[in-house]
C-alpha cells in the first residue's frame, strides 16, 4: 500500500547516500573495507527507515501539517545532543569497526532483524486501514480543564 513512501526513501535517501560516500570511502579504506562499510550503512539505513515506517498510516500529501507544532528550545537542545554528543559518540564506535569480516558479520545480523520488522510491518499494513485526513488542527488547542 505504502510502497511508494518506501521507494521514495530508498531512492532519495539510501542510494545518493551510499553512492557519494562509496568512492570517498575507497580511496581512505580500501576496496573491502569500502565495500563492507556500504552494505553496513545500507542495513543500518534500512532499519532506521523500518523504525521510522512502523507506525505510518497516512497516505503522502492527503493528511494536513501544521508547522511549528514542537517548542523551538526543545528542537535546539535535540539538535545539540544530536551534534554534540551523539554524532560523536557514533563516530568512535563506527571507527573501532573497520575491519572488513566484522562489519560483514553485523550487517548479516542487522539484515535478518530488518527482515524481520518488514515482514511485520507488512503484515500490520494489511490489517489496518490508512489514514486519510483533511482536517486542519486547530491553531490554539485547549487545555480541556473539566472540574470531574
Amino acid at each position: 500500500m505504502l510502497e511508494s513512501v518506501e521507494h521514495l526513501l530508498l531512492l532519495f535517501g539510501l542510494a545518493p547516500a551510499l553512492l557519494l560516500a562509496l568512492p570517498f570511502e575507497a580511496f581512505a579504506l580500501g576496496w573491502a573495507v569500502a565495500f563492507a562499510h556500504c552494505a553496513f550503512s545500507a542495513a543500518l539505513i534500512l532499519l532506521f527507515i523500518e523504525f521510522r515506517l512502523q507506525e505510518w498510516r497516512k497516505i503522502p500529501f492527503t493528511c494536513s501539517y501544521v508547522p511549528g507544532r514542537r517548542n523551538l528550545w526543545h528542537s535546539v537542545w535535540g539538535y545539540l545532543f544530536l551534534f554534540g554528543g551523539l554524532i560523536p559518540a557514533i563516530t568512535h564506535i563506527e571507527s573501532s569497526l573497520l575491519n572488513a569480516a566484522l562489519l560483514w558479520a553485523i550487517t548479516v545480523v542487522l539484515a535478518l532483524v530488518w527482515l524481520v520488522f518488514r515482514s511485520m510491518r507488512r503484515r500490520q499494513l494489511k490489517e489496518t486501514c490508512l489514514l486519510f485526513d483533511e482536517s486542519e488542527e486547530p491553531l490554539i488547542s485547549t487545555v480541556q480543564l473539566t472540574a470531574d
